[in-house]
C-alpha cells in the first residue's frame, strides 16, 4: 500500500506543479496584452521611436518589450512551481534561482528603458551640440554617443544594483575599477579624437 500512497502522492505533486505553470503562462499572456496596449495606446512609445529614427527592435520595441516580461513571468513561474515538490533541496534551490532571475530581470529591463531613452534625447542633445559635420568630427562624435552610452548604462547598473541591495563592498571596488578604466578610455579616444581635428585643422589653416 505503501507504493499506492506514493504515486498518489507524486500525482498530486505533478498536478500543482503543472497547474502554477500552466497559471504562470495564462498570467503571462494577459501581462503581455497589458503593458503592450500600455506601451502603444497610452504612452504611444513605437510611434515615438519612429520619429526619433530609432529602430534596433524586431518588430517594434512594444512587442520586444511585452514579450521579455511575458517570458521572465513564465520562468518566475516555472521556477515557482518547485516549491511544491516537497523536497527541501530543491525548494531552495528554486528559492535562490527565483530571487536570482528577480534580480536580474529588473536590472535587464532597467537597463533597456534607460537605454532606450538615451537614444531618444542624449544622442540628439550631442548631435544639437556639435555642429561640424566634417568626417573627422562625425567619427568623434559617434564615439562620444558610444562613450556616454556606455558610461551612463554602467552608472545606472551600479545604482540598481545598490537599490536592490545585491551590490556588496567586493563589488563596489571592481564596479569603481572598471569606470576607472572606462574614463581613462574614454578620455584617451577622445583626446586621439581631438588630435585628429586640430590636425586638419592645422592643415587647413596652413594651405590658406
Amino acid at each position: 500500500m505503501n507504493w499506492l500512497y506514493l504515486i498518489l502522492d507524486v500525482s498530486k505533486t505533478l498536478v500543482i506543479v503543472l497547474a502554477v505553470i500552466l497559471l504562470g503562462y495564462i498570467l503571462a499572456r494577459l501581462v503581455k496584452i497589458v503593458v503592450k496596449l500600455f506601451l502603444v495606446r497610452v504612452l504611444g512609445i513605437d510611434e515615438f521611436l519612429k520619429r526619433k529614427n530609432i529602430q534596433i527592435f524586431e518588430p517594434s520595441f512594444s512587442e520586444f518589450f511585452s514579450n521579455l516580461i511575458k517570458n521572465i513571468v513564465i520562468v518566475l513561474f516555472g521556477l515557482y512551481s518547485l516549491q511544491f515538490t516537497n523536497y527541501q533541496p530543491l525548494i531552495n534551490i528554486s528559492s535562490l534561482i527565483i530571487t536570482g532571475v528577480a534580480y536580474i530581470s529588473i536590472l535587464v529591463l532597467i537597463l533597456i528603458i534607460s537605454f532606450v531613452l538615451i537614444r531618444a534625447f542624449i544622442h540628439p542633445l550631442i548631435d544639437s551640440l556639435i555642429e561640424d559635420r566634417s568626417p573627422t568630427v562625425k567619427m568623434f562624435e559617434t564615439q562620444l554617443k558610444i562613450a556616454v552610452e556606455g558610461l551612463l548604462l554602467f552608472i545606472i547598473a551600479i545604482i540598481t544594483m545598490g537599490y536592490l541591495g545585491i551590490l556588496n563592498e567586493t563589488l563596489l571596488y571592481i564596479s569603481l575599477i572598471i569606470l576607472g578604466g572606462v574614463v581613462f578610455s574614454i578620455s584617451l579616444a577622445f583626446g586621439l579624437a581631438f588630435s585628429k581635428i586640430l590636425e586638419e585643422e592645422l592643415r587647413e589653416l596652413f594651405k590658406k
